[in-house]
Protein backbone atom coordinates (compact mmCIF):
# COMPACT_ATOMS: atom_id res chain seq x y z
CA UNK A 1 0.00 0.00 0.00
CA UNK A 2 2.85 2.32 -0.04
CA UNK A 3 1.91 5.75 -1.68
CA UNK A 4 -1.87 4.75 -1.34
CA UNK A 5 -3.64 7.48 0.60
CA UNK A 6 -6.70 5.82 2.57
CA UNK A 7 -9.64 8.76 2.11
CA UNK A 8 -12.67 8.02 4.46
CA UNK A 9 -15.94 7.17 2.98
CA UNK A 10 -18.06 9.73 1.13
CA UNK A 11 -21.04 8.02 0.84
CA UNK A 12 -22.44 6.75 4.31
CA UNK A 13 -24.05 3.31 2.99
CA UNK A 14 -21.08 3.09 1.04
CA UNK A 15 -18.79 2.82 4.32
CA UNK A 16 -21.46 0.67 6.02
CA UNK A 17 -21.64 -1.74 3.10
CA UNK A 18 -17.82 -2.17 3.13
CA UNK A 19 -17.99 -2.85 6.73
CA UNK A 20 -21.10 -5.79 6.98
CA UNK A 21 -19.02 -7.19 4.01
CA UNK A 22 -15.49 -6.74 5.86
CA UNK A 23 -17.14 -8.58 9.06
CA UNK A 24 -18.76 -11.06 7.13
CA UNK A 25 -15.72 -12.27 5.84
CA UNK A 26 -14.08 -12.62 9.17
CA UNK A 27 -16.52 -14.38 10.28
CA UNK A 28 -16.48 -16.62 7.48
CA UNK A 29 -13.05 -17.47 7.91
CA UNK A 30 -13.40 -17.98 12.14
CA UNK A 31 -16.17 -20.75 10.60
CA UNK A 32 -14.86 -22.19 8.02
CA UNK A 33 -14.53 -25.94 8.62
CA UNK A 34 -16.21 -25.67 12.12
CA UNK A 35 -19.47 -27.48 12.98
CA UNK A 36 -21.88 -27.45 15.42
CA UNK A 37 -20.59 -29.04 19.26
CA UNK A 38 -24.20 -30.71 19.05
CA UNK A 39 -25.85 -31.99 15.96
CA UNK A 40 -22.12 -31.74 14.02
CA UNK A 41 -24.12 -29.64 11.41
CA UNK A 42 -22.07 -26.82 9.08
CA UNK A 43 -24.53 -24.73 7.88
CA UNK A 44 -26.11 -21.75 9.63
CA UNK A 45 -23.83 -21.75 12.71
CA UNK A 46 -23.24 -19.16 15.23
CA UNK A 47 -21.21 -18.49 18.22
CA UNK A 48 -23.35 -19.54 21.49
CA UNK A 49 -21.68 -17.68 24.61
CA UNK A 50 -21.34 -20.80 27.34
CA UNK A 51 -21.98 -18.42 30.34
CA UNK A 52 -24.05 -15.46 29.49
CA UNK A 53 -22.54 -13.43 32.68
CA UNK A 54 -19.47 -13.45 31.04
CA UNK A 55 -20.34 -11.96 27.66
CA UNK A 56 -19.48 -8.67 27.09
CA UNK A 57 -20.97 -7.94 23.42
CA UNK A 58 -22.18 -9.80 20.58
CA UNK A 59 -20.55 -7.82 18.11
CA UNK A 60 -17.10 -9.17 18.04
CA UNK A 61 -16.11 -9.76 14.76
CA UNK A 62 -15.50 -5.42 14.51
CA UNK A 63 -13.20 -6.01 17.36
CA UNK A 64 -9.07 -6.55 17.51
CA UNK A 65 -7.98 -10.10 17.30
CA UNK A 66 -7.24 -10.43 20.38
CA UNK A 67 -10.08 -9.28 21.77
CA UNK A 68 -11.99 -10.95 19.75
CA UNK A 69 -10.08 -14.23 20.62
CA UNK A 70 -10.83 -13.96 23.98
CA UNK A 71 -14.43 -13.26 23.55
CA UNK A 72 -14.90 -16.44 21.50
CA UNK A 73 -12.76 -18.13 23.86
CA UNK A 74 -15.75 -18.06 26.44
CA UNK A 75 -17.89 -19.67 23.32
CA UNK A 76 -18.76 -22.79 21.65
CA UNK A 77 -20.17 -23.31 17.73
CA UNK A 78 -24.11 -24.20 17.11
CA UNK A 79 -25.84 -24.07 14.53
CA UNK A 80 -29.03 -22.02 14.28
CA UNK A 81 -31.00 -24.69 15.52
CA UNK A 82 -29.69 -26.26 18.13
CA UNK A 83 -28.60 -22.36 19.13
CA UNK A 84 -32.16 -21.65 19.60
CA UNK A 85 -33.50 -24.97 21.31
CA UNK A 86 -30.67 -24.56 23.42
CA UNK A 87 -31.98 -21.16 24.94
CA UNK A 88 -35.92 -21.74 24.37
CA UNK A 89 -35.15 -24.67 27.12
CA UNK A 90 -34.31 -21.97 29.29
CA UNK A 91 -37.15 -20.06 28.95
CA UNK A 92 -40.68 -20.95 30.77
CA UNK A 93 -44.47 -20.39 28.34
CA UNK A 94 -47.66 -20.09 29.61
CA UNK A 95 -50.73 -18.93 27.47
CA UNK A 96 -49.78 -16.07 25.62
CA UNK A 97 -53.27 -15.81 23.91
CA UNK A 98 -54.08 -13.11 25.77
CA UNK A 99 -51.00 -10.61 25.99
CA UNK A 100 -48.82 -9.83 23.21
CA UNK A 101 -45.71 -9.88 25.39
CA UNK A 102 -46.39 -13.04 27.08
CA UNK A 103 -47.78 -14.82 30.33
CA UNK A 104 -47.63 -12.39 33.47
CA UNK A 105 -48.32 -14.59 36.27
CA UNK A 106 -45.59 -14.17 38.67
CA UNK A 107 -43.83 -17.60 37.73
CA UNK A 108 -43.21 -15.99 34.19
CA UNK A 109 -42.28 -12.57 35.42
CA UNK A 110 -39.96 -13.98 37.80
CA UNK A 111 -38.30 -16.07 35.51
CA UNK A 112 -37.86 -12.93 32.95
CA UNK A 113 -36.59 -10.78 35.58
CA UNK A 114 -33.86 -13.72 36.11
CA UNK A 115 -33.04 -13.88 32.11
CA UNK A 116 -32.99 -10.08 31.74
CA UNK A 117 -30.84 -9.19 34.64
CA UNK A 118 -27.72 -9.86 33.00
CA UNK A 119 -28.01 -7.94 30.10
CA UNK A 120 -28.70 -4.62 32.19
CA UNK A 121 -25.97 -3.60 33.91
CA UNK A 122 -27.10 -2.72 36.98
CA UNK A 123 -23.25 -0.61 38.09
CA UNK A 124 -20.99 0.00 36.18
CA UNK A 125 -17.53 1.85 37.64
CA UNK A 126 -14.42 2.84 35.80
CA UNK A 127 -10.85 1.89 37.40
CA UNK A 128 -9.08 4.79 36.64
CA UNK A 129 -7.93 3.32 33.21
CA UNK A 130 -7.03 -0.02 34.63
CA UNK A 131 -10.20 -2.19 34.13
CA UNK A 132 -13.95 -1.56 35.05
CA UNK A 133 -16.81 -3.16 37.27
CA UNK A 134 -20.10 -4.41 36.04
CA UNK A 135 -22.59 -5.99 38.61
CA UNK A 136 -25.25 -7.55 36.35
CA UNK A 137 -27.99 -9.69 38.09
CA UNK A 138 -26.61 -11.72 40.93
CA UNK A 139 -22.83 -11.60 39.45
CA UNK A 140 -20.34 -8.86 39.74
CA UNK A 141 -17.79 -9.05 36.88
CA UNK A 142 -14.43 -7.45 36.96
CA UNK A 143 -12.62 -6.52 33.33
CA UNK A 144 -9.45 -5.67 33.46
CA UNK A 145 -7.58 -3.62 30.80
CA UNK A 146 -4.85 -6.55 29.86
CA UNK A 147 -8.03 -8.75 29.27
CA UNK A 148 -8.59 -10.87 32.41
CA UNK A 149 -11.73 -10.90 33.81
CA UNK A 150 -12.81 -12.43 36.79
CA UNK A 151 -16.68 -13.24 37.84
CA UNK A 152 -17.53 -13.52 41.44
CA UNK A 153 -21.43 -14.11 43.00
CA UNK A 154 -22.43 -10.70 45.09
CA UNK A 155 -22.22 -12.75 47.95
CA UNK A 156 -18.99 -13.98 47.65
CA UNK A 157 -17.96 -10.24 47.32
CA UNK A 158 -19.99 -8.90 50.04
CA UNK A 159 -18.24 -11.50 52.57
CA UNK A 160 -14.93 -10.28 51.15
CA UNK A 161 -15.54 -6.32 51.44
CA UNK A 162 -16.63 -7.26 54.90
CA UNK A 163 -13.96 -9.49 56.06
CA UNK A 164 -11.75 -6.43 54.56
CA UNK A 165 -13.66 -4.16 56.62
CA UNK A 166 -13.45 -6.63 60.23
CA UNK A 167 -9.49 -6.70 59.43
CA UNK A 168 -8.96 -3.16 59.12
CA UNK A 169 -11.15 -2.91 62.83
CA UNK A 170 -8.72 -5.07 64.25
CA UNK A 171 -5.70 -3.69 63.21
Amino acid sequence: MEGAVLMPFKDPAAQREYQREWMAARRADHLAGACCVDCGATESLELDHVDPALKADHKVWSWSETRRETEIAKCVIRCEDCHRARHAADRIRHGRKRYQKGCRCEVCRAAKRRDNAWQRPRVCTDLNGKGRIVAKGSRVRLELDDGEVLVLDRAELLHAIETRKAARVDA
